[in-house]
């Protein structure tokens, strides 16, 4: 353990512990703290300082705030080391449910009892149980790293209550007919490939949406997943990487959905040829009319609703729906649940299931009407 004292003005010394280096970003860590008095007490300051992380305790009794330390957590050990679609959503729910609530307490004085009170006025308002699990995750990360960094004895978030869910989510899923009709409706819209290839493919709107032409592979009948639109509310748009490292896949086509694709690709260079300068080329498969990044909830709230409707179907229907239309269809027409998981780009195939259980007792039933043909086949 080593210190050094750095000489600010008079009467004034900077008192700086080195930590080591961060685990996960091989960063030299430093403990500071600024001292007022003459250079034999800062001095021995520093010897305190040291004693006390020695002991397992805080290195100093400074009054930072939970926003400066957040702050500096995400900076030091978050920037790298998470996804940058995580480290938005990081960033993003730290600002806009702990800033101004707990993230104004100093950090040392942060107590289980303002941890749970935060997640108690969190649901008070109405927000979703992910939300509150999500900012527990966030800040028991950061807790847990302020720890060990000595700044502060324990984690404030490790003993508290967590949501839990109050009901199963809904899954809304169209039947055949119902997606049939819903395709044919598109064929009358801009959107038809789009929608097509959303239905059919399972992707995520993010999926589909960041979706660029060097990712479609004319020669095999599949599209690559590599890469999905981030939406961060406030800040722009960006293709960031999929969801998790299982959502980089291939997905097989239908050929007339291929071909689909190919008149859309026709299209969108007649648009390209007339918006000439204005068109920004993104080489995105479904831009806008200028070559950006689609708005998704403009697409979901007008373009894809207005569908639905001259459908004849229920406006209930999301458009991420579509994917668990997708997904609902493989299942009842039997198909390997592995080969579902894969094509839905799940981390694992019991995520696959338990999204999916509504399907289950169809199954089970088909199952036992295959058994009950081989072993009691009608006389």
């Amino acid at each position: 353990m080593t210190g050094s004292i750095i000489k600010r003005g008079k009467g004034t010394y900077l008192l700086r512990l080195s930590l080591g280096r961060d685990e996960q970003t091989g960063k030299r860590l430093y403990r500071t703290a600024t001292f007022h008095g003459t250079k034999k007490e800062a001095e021995q300051a520093l010897r305190d300082m040291v004693n006390r992380y020695e002991a397992g305790g805080m290195v100093s009794a400074d009054r930072v705030s939970l926003n400066a330390y957040l702050q500096e957590w995400l900076k030091v050990a978050k920037k790298n080391s998470v996804g940058e679609r995580t480290f938005h959503n990081y960033c993003a729910h730290i600002e806009r449910y702990v800033a101004k609530t707990i993230g104004r307490l100093p950090l040392s004085k942060v107590s289980v009892a303002d941890v749970q009170g935060l997640y108690g006025n969190m649901a008070d308002q109405g927000l979703g149980v992910p939300t509150i699990k999500l900012v527990h995750t966030i800040l028991n990360q950061a807790f847990k790293q302020a720890v060990r960094w000595r700044k502060m004895n324990y984690n404030p978030a490790a003993d508290t209550e967590r949501p839990r869910e109050k009901r199963q989510k809904v899954i809304r899923a169209m039947t055949k007919p119902q997606a049939s009709a819903f395709l044919k409706a598109a064929e009358t819209t801009d959107d038809s490939a789009l929608f097509h290839v959303a239905l059919i493919s399972g992707m995520r709107p993010g999926e589909y949406l960041g979706l660029t032409w060097d990712c479609v592979d004319w020669d095999e009948d599949r599209v690559r997943v590599e890469k999905s639109l981030v939406t961060t509310p406030g800040k722009a748009r960006f293709l960031g990487p999929p969801k998790t490292p299982e959502s980089r896949r291939s997905i097989s086509l239908p050929s007339n959905v291929m071909a689909q694709l190919k008149d859309h690709l026709a299209q969108q260079q007649q648009l390209r040829a007339v918006e000439a300068e204005a068109w920004r080329d993104l080489d995105l498969v479904f831009p806008n009319t200028v070559g950006n990044f689609r708005d998704l909830r403009n697409l979901s709230t007008r373009v894809f609703k207005r569908t639905l409707a001259t459908a004849g179907l229920p406006q209930e229907f999301r458009l991420y729906d579509l994917r668990h239309t997708c997904a609902t269809l493989l299942l009842q027409a039997d198909e390997n649940v592995k080969v579902v998981s894969e094509r839905l780009g799940h981390a694992t195939v019991k995520l696959t299931l338990d999204t999916y259980s509504h399907v289950l007792p169809t199954m089970q039933k088909r199952a036992s009407d295959k058994l009950g043909d081989m072993f009691f086949p009608d006389p």
